[in-house]
């Protein structure tokens, strides 16, 4: 059975690139940790405007990163699969999203934050965003009232701004958690910050 995977965005160009058609195109590169299973075949990228509401889709094979061309400016969502010798498909990793700014327009944050998840209570996901001032290696982790660590959601290097993470409701070994209030951990350099969610299935 292929398992989940975790996708984060590892870099952002915030640049435009002339693009094959004459017009110009936003780049944003995606990396994901690699599946280990032995009979792997790739893994496909799915991508577009509405959070779970993918209407692009790209397969990738054996890659585990690739930089995308995407169509102007705007909140963009990013999930990946991995399948098998058989065609079998895995679920989608958690989801990620980026918000791509014009330059010219765009002011960088001047501090770390973490926000309050959207939406909160929430059934069966919900976002989790923060913003970096510069670029930053951040882990993002979800733990039980106890303190238990139940989910790395995120880990790797984020370019500076605002970034929002989908959290499925599931633990590391892809099982949904029950109900309940949770905590998330953003780690970023010497700052760390925790806020509470509640889960209502």
């Amino acid at each position: 059975m292929i398992k989940l995977i975790n996708v984060k965005i590892s870099i952002i160009v915030l640049v435009w690139m002339l693009a094959a058609s004459g017009g110009y195109a936003q780049s944003a590169t995606v990396s994901w940790q690699a599946n280990t299973e032995s009979d792997l075949n790739g893994y496909k990228i799915y991508y577009g405007r509405s959070p779970r509401r993918y209407n692009l889709v790209m397969d990738v094979g054996n890659k585990i990163e690739l930089k995308i061309r995407l169509p102007g400016y705007g909140l963009w969502y990013f999930a990946v699969t991995s399948y098998d010798n058989s065609l079998n498909e895995s679920a989608y990793s958690n989801e990620v999203s980026i918000l791509l700014a014009d330059q010219s327009s765009y002011e960088l944050p001047a501090n770390f934050m973490l926000s309050q998840n959207y939406p909160n209570p929430f059934n069966p996901e919900t976002s989790i965003s923060f913003t970096l001032p510069n670029d930053s290696q951040i882990t993002l982790k979800i733990f039980d009232i106890l303190g238990r660590e139940i989910r790395t959601l995120s880990e790797g290097l984020y370019k500076v701004g605002s970034h929002s993470i989908i959290w499925d409701g599931r633990d590391d070994l892809g099982n949904f958690v029950s109900n309940g209030i949770y905590l998330y951990q953003i780690q970023a350099g010497s700052f760390q910050q925790v806020r509470k969610m509640m889960l209502l299935r």
